[in-house]
């Protein structure tokens, strides 16, 4: 009887062994194949640096490093930051900071990010009104300097005097100068009545000004025009902004109304905007169904976009520039000189041919990337360039008679 026992609980003992045996080995042959799918997921998504990676039918370089070796890092300081950090700090003021700084620190001066207000911001100014102190501003993007190229006549700006070419230092006794346009056009807007200091340097004088300017609501009025004699009109585009297109058509109509001929389209100073500004009103000018820019992104891809609609005016033209004719208005005015559509006179524009794309973000705000090259109807890139006017003339703003003007209505009257 014992002895039965004693077989049948090694005979128990051995099976049991088995079984456990059999059931690890197979656990491990399952647990090798997950690691390996793992595995291969991981190294498909990271790839090894150096390597190609194919993404939606596109190749991409992978970096030098591991991809996710920053997330990494900056999840163990914040980390740390909140197990030892014993003064007070403010985390949300952190974190803005942090991707502010990400954007800043490719080199970029064109792409931004942009928190809740400065967003909200920029879809306001846009639209072709907002509640500031009534001027148009670009960042130089060697020196990273915010000039002033337009002074509006809506503004407080005007009344306290500032110019074009003045240079923003500071608003509100903070120094912007190594700030990202977006960050200062945001400073200086603010409720209405409110007031807003800012100093400028003016290269003019080689002094410094301080002016304290009162925040209203300016009503964009993007489009100047007027008869300059009996046949030549005249049109000033300040922006390429959304109300922009219908204000070039109103002006167009009335100068038809009293019998233009001829056309001086001004674009002297005119910072740039949106590129559907420009396609709608080169529509204006230019044969449907021509090319009127080409777009790559960092992929390669081609975008192409073509005039829509039949010209609205087919005489005369000429086109006004200057060094801060800038973005969209050298977009127009390549368009122009590569069709011969006008004469292009002035200085050499100031040679930004990249475009910017701006992706909402989660939670508010959103990113501003620069995410394609433009090039002109003939393929011609701009960038770091300009454009070179077909007649090249000073533009002295500061003296009383408009000489390039002038010049522009004896060139079309030959």
């Amino acid at each position: 009887m014992d002895e039965y026992k004693g077989n049948q609980f090694w005979k128990g003992f051995l099976i049991g062994a088995l079984t456990f045996i059999g059931i690890a080995g197979l656990g491990f042959v399952v647990l090798c194949f997950g690691f390996s799918g793992i595995y291969r997921t991981l190294k498909e998504k990271l790839s090894e640096p150096g390597e190609t990676q194919v993404i939606n039918n596109i190749e991409y370089e992978t970096k030098d490093r591991n991809d996710y070796e920053f997330l990494n890092r900056f999840a163990e300081i914040i980390e740390k930051v909140e197990l030892n950090q014993v003064l007070e700090y403010d985390v949300d003021k952190m974190e803005d900071a942090a991707l502010r700084a990400y954007i800043d620190a490719s080199g970029d001066v064109y792409s931004a990010y942009l928190d809740e207000k400065e967003w909200e911001d920029m879809l306001e100014s846009s639209d072709g009104s907002y509640c500031g102190i009534g001027i148009s501003v670009m960042q130089e993007a060697d020196t990273g300097k915010t000039v002033v190229v337009s002074v509006f006549s809506g503004g407080d700006a005007l009344t306290k005097g500032m110019k074009s070419g003045d240079e923003i230092v500071a608003v509100d006794d903070t120094d912007v100068t190594q700030m990202d346009l977006d960050g200062i056009v945001s400073m200086v807007r603010g409720e209405e009545g409110t007031q807003v200091k800012i100093k400028v340097y003016r290269p003019s004088a080689d002094s410094y000004e301080e002016m304290v300017i009162e925040r209203r609501i300016v009503q964009v009025d993007t489009v100047y025009s007027r008869m300059l004699n009996d046949t030549v009109g005249y049109i000033q585009l300040t922006e390429f902004d959304r109300v922009s297109i219908e204000q070039v058509k109103k002006a167009l109509d009335e100068l038809s109304s009293q019998g233009i001929k001829e056309l001086v389209f001004d674009l002297r100073s005119n910072p740039g905007g949106l590129l559907d500004s420009v396609l709608g009103i080169a529509d204006y000018f230019i044969d449907k169904g021509e090319l009127i820019f080409i777009m790559k992104d960092k992929a390669g891809n081609e975008y192409k976009e073509y005039s829509q609609d039949k010209p609205v005016f087919t005489g005369k033209m000429t086109v006004l520039v200057n060094g801060y004719s800038a973005s969209a208005s050298e977009v127009f005015t390549g368009i122009m000189q590569d069709y011969g559509r006008a004469v292009i006179m002035g200085e050499q524009t100031f040679g930004k041919g990249i475009v910017q794309s701006y992706f909402k973000l989660t939670g508010g705000g959103a990113l501003k990337l620069t995410t394609e090259h433009y090039f002109t109807p003939l393929g011609r890139s701009i960038h770091g360039i300009g454009l070179t006017p077909d007649i090249v003339l000073a533009d002295n703003p500061d003296t009383e008679a408009d000489e390039l003007i002038d010049a522009a209505v004896e060139k079309l009257q030959e």
